[in-house]
């Protein structure tokens, strides 16, 4: 006898996350003030994470910088309204006895 696991109610859905703001009505999680801020956050370390690749890839430092500030300014203000689209998939597990 051999057990094997199939998925059941398989779903798919979206959610967005506001990224340094706290978002609006398309966003449908807790605490997203702090979620908002803290994704904010989390832009600013990537952009600053990447100066070195920026430039070893050859742009300047002064064009880095520049970058890596006005990305800071738009997490802090922020000057745009974005959101990060999570699309994830749920299904339970139902576990089937094969019989040989």
């Amino acid at each position: 006898m051999n057990a094997c696991k199939t998925l059941e109610g398989l779903r798919t859905n979206n959610q967005f996350v506001p990224i340094g703001w706290p978002g609006d009505e398309h966003v449908l999680i807790q605490n997203r003030d702090e979620v908002g801020r803290l994704m904010g956050l989390n832009a600013i370390d990537v952009a600053n994470a990447l100066r070195p690749t920026l430039l070893k890839g050859g742009v300047s430092e002064a064009k880095a910088d520049y970058w890596i500030r006005e990305n800071a300014a738009d997490m802090v203000g922020p000057r745009l309204k974005s959101y990060l689209k999570f699309h994830y998939f749920t299904a339970r597990a139902k576990l089937a006895v094969v019989t040989m």
